[in-house]
């Protein structure tokens, strides 16, 4: 095993090389690329070869949220977390004191094909 990871960051992952394997999901799962992807699983994750038809590919957008869910300080899943408690806070506080990194703006979503005259403001 190369890289130790949660099962769900292991679907992330492994969603990644399909989405690449596969042209963005675009093109078909040629065998080559199957035999890589499950590899990559057994090898290199130390999991079980994935279902690859129920597989979904991840999106670069999906990439980078994981990423900065990683750097989050606190565990939003605990039983003593309580999102209620921050009902109130601004969302900059929110991300601050959960030690969520901030978005980079290469990666924040664009107005393009909105609605025009709308002003669009990502929400990630």
């Amino acid at each position: 095993m190369l890289l130790a990871v949660e099962d769900r960051q292991a679907s992330a992952l492994l969603g990644a090389a399909k989405a690449v394997a596969t042209g963005g999901g675009h093109g078909t799962l040629s065998g080559a690329a199957a035999g890589a992807i499950c590899s990559l699983a057994v090898l290199g994750l130390g999991i079980d070869p994935p279902d690859l038809d129920t597989l979904n590919p991840s999106s670069p957008a999906q990439l980078v949220a994981w990423d900065r869910g990683l750097h989050a300080t606190a565990d939003t899943f605990s039983r003593d977390f309580c999102s209620w408690d921050r009902v109130e806070d601004a969302m900059e506080e929110i991300r601050d004191k959960l030690g969520v990194p901030p978005l980079d703006p290469t990666h924040a979503a664009s107005s393009r094909g909105a609605v025009a005259g709308v002003d669009y403001h990502p929400i990630a």
